[in-house]
């Protein structure tokens, strides 16, 4: 069986989930010896002309037989119009992946979309700075993927629900979650702070991560706390002197689970977030969860077992579930135990496993 990937794919380790998933399933599945192919596309104006955009083809990334494309819109057309393969997954939202839905429709092969995200329910919440002619393609888009698309599979049940409510047709819906790199899980905890220590990691300036619930509740705590920000921007939080804060930039995996191996608690404060494979990687390293009931993740923790799980603004709840950690070090020892049991066997090898097996379906279908 012969497979297209086509999405966005960063060679840098610093990733967004959905570039980390696109990258890591393309890895994982050559692992599997799977014949595959992964796309993108000269999505960003600032850096490509024109003619690359029309006429462009590289290779971007080389294993063997296995190729990374970039392409330009009359290579694309003429890949998926004419080269033999026997499935096309999308596996990040792009707008270039029409052209590929259109072929496929044209030569009646299958076709499989990863729900990352709905983005009618973001742009209907919340104030994403993009143009107007932005949204309404995106929106086009998404439409369409979630019409014509073969097999519809989300990352989340919660972001399955939502596609639901915002009166898509959700067909054939299934949930895989995202995974974890192995170094996660190898972390050995260490403890060296005297202090309690929190992380939250996100954009700060989006709205739905909760960044300002996130200092709300924080500032409400009257226990020395070490409090670390990943993000690439930084702003003045103005805490007292007892709330010690760091930024922190986003990292590679590597570094990021060194960084998490002292750490107690992990703070996903967002209104909106469909899997935070942030959460999870956490997790895997031992940290103790704190998440919004509105995170897709939340479906995994069992408050006061492995973590806890808050709705969103709630400053208290949130507030006491940090002191009962710092204050108990028997309950630290059994949340964080238990936070990485639950996600043992969330590595990316199985997530691609499961993807294996989905695409063996289709393929009978």
């Amino acid at each position: 069986m012969k497979i297209v990937l086509l999405g966005t794919y960063n060679p840098s380790e610093i990733l967004t989930g959905p570039e980390k998933f696109a990258k890591r399933l393309f890895h994982e599945l050559i692992d599997k010896n799977i014949e595959i192919t992964f796309i993108t596309y000269y999505q960003d104006g600032k850096i490509y002309s024109i003619n690359r955009k029309l006429f462009g083809k590289e290779i971007i990334s080389n294993h063997g037989s296995r190729k990374v494309y970039r392409m330009g819109i009359f290579p694309l057309l003429y890949f998926f119009l004419f080269t033999t393969y026997d499935l096309i997954h999308l596996v990040t939202f792009e707008r270039f992946s029409i052209i590929a839905l259109f072929c496929a429709k044209i030569r009646k092969l299958k076709t499989v979309y990863t729900v990352h995200s709905i983005l009618k329910m973001e742009y209907n919440k919340f104030a994403i700075p993009y143009s107007l002619k932005t949204k309404l393609l995106d929106l086009f888009c998404e439409k369409m993927y979630f019409r014509y698309v073969n097999k519809l599979l989300f990352v989340s049940e919660l972001v399955h629900q939502w596609g639901k409510d915002y009166n898509f047709v959700v067909k054939e819906g299934n949930v895989i979650h995202n995974g974890a790199d192995k170094v996660f899980f190898a972390t050995k905890r260490s403890s060296d702070n005297n202090n309690i220590s929190i992380v939250f990691s996100g954009n700060i300036q989006r709205e739905e991560k909760g960044f300002s619930y996130f200092k709300e509740c924080i500032a409400t705590l009257n226990l020395p706390t070490d409090i670390f920000i990943i993000s690439s921007t930084s702003t003045p939080l103005n805490l007292p002197k007892h709330l010690r804060s760091f930024f922190v930039e986003p990292m590679s995996s590597d570094v990021l689970a060194e960084f998490l191996s002292n750490k107690d608690i992990f703070f996903s404060a967002s209104e909106y977030d469909t899997f935070s494979i942030a959460t999870l990687e956490a997790m895997a390293a031992g940290c103790i969860p704190i998440v919004t009931s509105s995170t897709g993740i939340a479906s995994l923790i069992r408050n006061g077992i492995n973590g806890f799980v808050v709705e969103y603004g709630d400053i208290t709840s949130a507030a006491d579930n940090i002191v009962r950690v710092a204050e108990d070090s028997k309950l630290w020892d059994t949340l964080s135990h238990e936070a990485r049991t639950t996600v043992q066997d969330m590595k990316w090898h199985n997530t691609a496993a499961n993807y294996s097996v989905m695409y063996d379906r289709k393929n009978d279908d």
